[in-house]
Protein backbone atom coordinates (compact mmCIF):
# COMPACT_ATOMS: atom_id res chain seq x y z
CA UNK A 1 0.00 0.00 0.00
CA UNK A 2 1.47 3.30 -1.10
CA UNK A 3 1.23 5.92 1.68
CA UNK A 4 1.81 8.80 -0.73
CA UNK A 5 -1.03 7.69 -2.98
CA UNK A 6 -3.32 7.25 0.04
CA UNK A 7 -2.49 10.75 1.30
CA UNK A 8 -3.09 12.23 -2.13
CA UNK A 9 -6.41 10.41 -2.33
CA UNK A 10 -7.34 11.68 1.12
CA UNK A 11 -6.35 15.24 0.23
CA UNK A 12 -8.39 15.06 -2.97
CA UNK A 13 -11.42 13.70 -1.13
CA UNK A 14 -11.10 16.29 1.63
CA UNK A 15 -10.79 19.06 -0.94
CA UNK A 16 -13.87 17.82 -2.78
CA UNK A 17 -15.93 17.61 0.41
CA UNK A 18 -14.73 21.05 1.50
CA UNK A 19 -15.69 22.53 -1.88
CA UNK A 20 -19.15 20.98 -1.69
CA UNK A 21 -19.61 22.24 1.88
CA UNK A 22 -18.51 25.72 0.82
CA UNK A 23 -20.94 25.70 -2.10
CA UNK A 24 -23.77 24.58 0.16
CA UNK A 25 -22.92 27.21 2.77
CA UNK A 26 -22.83 29.92 0.10
CA UNK A 27 -26.22 28.84 -1.24
CA UNK A 28 -27.78 28.93 2.22
CA UNK A 29 -26.12 32.27 3.04
CA UNK A 30 -27.40 33.75 -0.21
CA UNK A 31 -30.91 32.53 0.52
CA UNK A 32 -30.82 33.92 4.06
CA UNK A 33 -29.49 37.25 2.79
CA UNK A 34 -32.20 37.42 0.14
CA UNK A 35 -34.93 36.60 2.65
CA UNK A 36 -33.59 39.02 5.26
CA UNK A 37 -33.48 41.73 2.60
CA UNK A 38 -37.09 40.99 1.72
CA UNK A 39 -38.06 41.13 5.40
CA UNK A 40 -36.17 44.41 5.81
CA UNK A 41 -38.01 45.89 2.84
CA UNK A 42 -41.30 44.68 4.27
CA UNK A 43 -40.53 46.39 7.60
CA UNK A 44 -39.67 49.62 5.79
CA UNK A 45 -42.91 49.44 3.80
CA UNK A 46 -44.87 48.74 6.97
CA UNK A 47 -43.39 51.75 8.76
CA UNK A 48 -43.93 53.95 5.69
CA UNK A 49 -47.58 52.86 5.54
CA UNK A 50 -48.05 53.69 9.21
CA UNK A 51 -46.44 57.09 8.72
CA UNK A 52 -48.70 57.75 5.72
CA UNK A 53 -51.76 56.83 7.76
CA UNK A 54 -50.74 59.13 10.61
CA UNK A 55 -49.91 62.05 8.31
CA UNK A 56 -53.15 61.60 6.37
CA UNK A 57 -55.14 61.73 9.60
CA UNK A 58 -53.13 64.59 11.11
CA UNK A 59 -55.16 67.28 9.34
CA UNK A 60 -58.59 65.79 9.95
CA UNK A 61 -60.60 63.86 12.42
CA UNK A 62 -59.53 60.47 13.65
CA UNK A 63 -61.74 57.46 13.08
CA UNK A 64 -60.20 55.13 15.64
CA UNK A 65 -61.97 52.03 14.36
CA UNK A 66 -60.78 52.71 10.79
CA UNK A 67 -57.20 53.30 11.95
CA UNK A 68 -57.33 50.17 14.07
CA UNK A 69 -58.60 48.06 11.16
CA UNK A 70 -55.95 49.53 8.82
CA UNK A 71 -53.16 48.80 11.29
CA UNK A 72 -54.50 45.31 11.97
CA UNK A 73 -54.64 44.62 8.24
CA UNK A 74 -51.09 45.88 7.69
CA UNK A 75 -49.78 43.84 10.61
CA UNK A 76 -51.44 40.71 9.20
CA UNK A 77 -49.83 41.39 5.81
CA UNK A 78 -46.47 41.92 7.47
CA UNK A 79 -46.77 38.71 9.49
CA UNK A 80 -47.64 36.67 6.42
CA UNK A 81 -44.69 38.12 4.50
CA UNK A 82 -42.28 37.37 7.34
CA UNK A 83 -43.67 33.86 7.75
CA UNK A 84 -43.34 33.17 4.02
CA UNK A 85 -39.75 34.42 4.00
CA UNK A 86 -38.81 32.39 7.07
CA UNK A 87 -40.47 29.27 5.65
CA UNK A 88 -38.47 29.73 2.46
CA UNK A 89 -35.20 29.96 4.42
CA UNK A 90 -36.08 26.93 6.53
CA UNK A 91 -37.04 24.92 3.44
CA UNK A 92 -33.77 25.85 1.71
CA UNK A 93 -31.74 24.96 4.81
CA UNK A 94 -33.55 21.62 5.07
CA UNK A 95 -32.91 20.90 1.41
CA UNK A 96 -29.21 21.65 1.79
CA UNK A 97 -29.01 19.57 4.99
CA UNK A 98 -30.63 16.66 3.18
CA UNK A 99 -28.02 17.00 0.45
CA UNK A 100 -25.21 16.91 3.00
CA UNK A 101 -26.85 13.95 4.75
CA UNK A 102 -27.11 12.05 1.47
CA UNK A 103 -23.49 12.80 0.65
CA UNK A 104 -22.32 11.62 4.07
CA UNK A 105 -24.29 8.39 3.66
CA UNK A 106 -22.92 7.87 0.14
CA UNK A 107 -19.32 8.74 1.08
CA UNK A 108 -18.93 8.00 4.82
CA UNK A 109 -15.15 7.60 4.81
CA UNK A 110 -14.64 10.91 3.08
CA UNK A 111 -16.87 12.58 5.66
CA UNK A 112 -14.98 10.91 8.49
CA UNK A 113 -11.68 12.01 6.96
CA UNK A 114 -12.84 15.60 6.60
CA UNK A 115 -14.15 15.56 10.18
CA UNK A 116 -10.81 14.25 11.36
CA UNK A 117 -8.89 16.87 9.35
CA UNK A 118 -11.06 19.71 10.64
CA UNK A 119 -10.69 18.44 14.21
CA UNK A 120 -6.94 18.16 13.79
CA UNK A 121 -6.68 21.69 12.40
CA UNK A 122 -8.82 23.09 15.20
CA UNK A 123 -6.69 21.25 17.76
CA UNK A 124 -3.51 22.70 16.28
CA UNK A 125 -4.94 26.23 16.17
CA UNK A 126 -6.28 26.03 19.72
CA UNK A 127 -3.09 24.54 21.15
CA UNK A 128 -0.99 27.39 19.72
CA UNK A 129 -2.89 30.03 21.64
Amino acid sequence: MNTSATMNEFKSSASQVADEAKTTANKVAGEVKSSSSAIGNEVKNFIADLEDMVSAKAGGTFDVSKIKSDITSRIADYKSSVEAASEKVVAQARHQAEGVNTYVHDEPWKAIGVGFAVGLLLGVVISRR
